[in-house]
């Protein structure tokens, strides 16, 4: 028994020898998953005219170290925001001759982060005072509900 303990002993201390010096692998650590691409809040600073020279603000914040694009409807194909601070990105349009923006036109944003992305579109309007496209969808909703009118003949 006492010579089962010796070899015991001299085997933990060989292993521990072992893994002293690297020889012995760490035991497995598992692998780093990636942080998910995710939008937290995608919003504008709307333009008081979508005219030549008028400038759209828009703020995202979403998965820090990605990269942002966004499309405007009647715009630019695509153009990028740039983050700072840490998953904070921001960008500024300016409207040009070319472009036909209209108040409620679709703003999408897509944050690319390793093998995700993930999209948001704008629902606040581009231009100052105008009307969200949830607001102009609800409106258009109440509208069509209304009860249709036949008209009458006058006889």
């Amino acid at each position: 028994m006492l010579r089962s303990t010796a070899r015991t002993g001299w085997f933990a201390y060989l292993i521990l020898l072992m893994a002293a010096v690297g020889a012995v692998p760490a035991q497995a650590q598992p692998l780093a998953t990636a942080t998910p691409a995710r939008i937290d809040l995608f919003r504008v600073e709307p333009a008081p005219r979508l005219r030549p020279g008028h400038h759209v603000h828009l703020v995202l914040y979403g998965s820090p170290g990605a990269v942002v694009q966004v499309r405007l409807e009647g715009g630019p194909d695509k153009f990028k925001l740039h983050e700072s601070p840490e998953g904070v990105y921001r960008g500024t349009y300016a409207v040009k001759q070319s472009d036909r923006l209209a108040t409620g036109g679709m703003v999408t944003a897509s944050l690319y982060l390793h093998q995700g992305v993930a999209t948001a579109v704008l629902d606040q309007s581009l231009l100052e005072g105008g009307e969200s496209r949830s607001d102009a969808r609800r409106a258009a909703q109440r509208t069509s509900a209304l009860p249709a009118i036949a008209p009458t003949s006058s006889d």
